[in-house]
């Protein structure tokens, strides 16, 4: 999660929309199959379909997850903002609270747009190095709020530090190693489109 998050959340995305859908194609067509006759080439007919159609669907969602998923989060916690202020204003008029919903989704995809690599970059390291700070927390002890008795205070005070400082260096090595893989793939998808940025009209070979 720290060091490849946000590659990580496209593949599990993909993975389990793949997984529904081939588990759904196999159910459905072996419900077709007459009862007590099923041959064993026939269910295997059946997976290699839904093998096939999950591929694809994967393939859907990679792309999906990859280029709007931030997007669409983005919105979601902009309209939720827009609704606890206008609460806490005491807004009651409904075209009001309306208009700002789509105000507030409108401005929230479009920053969930513009900032989708850093946001799932920086938002997965963070998480990333968290989980393994805390993890470690579990063996090594002195936690902030988890104070031993058996430590001095000076010594729980250094491991707060530490963990703090392990914690900023994972998020920071993290962030730096995505956002290296992402630009190292932004330069193959260039190079892979020969033509890009040539006039149509002399994309064909001849001039």
């Amino acid at each position: 999660m720290t060091f490849a998050g946000s590659r990580f959340l496209q593949f599990l995305g993909a993975f389990m929309v793949g997984l529904a859908v081939t588990g759904f194609v196999f159910g459905v067509g072996y419900n077709f199959l007459p009862p007590h006759h099923t041959k064993l080439w026939e269910l295997i007919m059946i997976l290699l379909v839904g093998i096939i159609i999950g591929v694809l669907f994967a393939k859907l969602a990679w792309n999906f997850i990859k280029s709007w998923v931030v997007s669409i989060m983005a919105a979601a916690a902009v309209v939720v903002l827009v609704l606890m202020l206008l609460g806490v204003a005491d807004v009651t008029i409904m075209w009001v609270k309306i208009a700002a919903i789509f105000v507030g989704i409108f401005v929230g995809g479009y920053v969930g747009r513009k900032l989708n690599k850093p946001i799932k970059t920086f938002g997965t390291a963070f998480v990333g190095s968290f989980m393994v700070v805390r993890g470690s927390s579990f063996y090594i002890g002195g936690w902030p709020g988890e104070e031993m008795p058996s430590l001095h205070h000076h010594k729980y005070d250094a491991f707060i530090f530490a963990y703090l400082a392990a914690f900023l260096i994972l998020w920071f090595a993290g962030s730096l190693i995505q956002l290296r893989m992402i630009r190292d793939e932004d330069v193959d998808e260039d190079e892979d489109d020969a033509f890009k940025g040539e006039d149509e009209g002399r994309t064909c070979g001849c001039f």
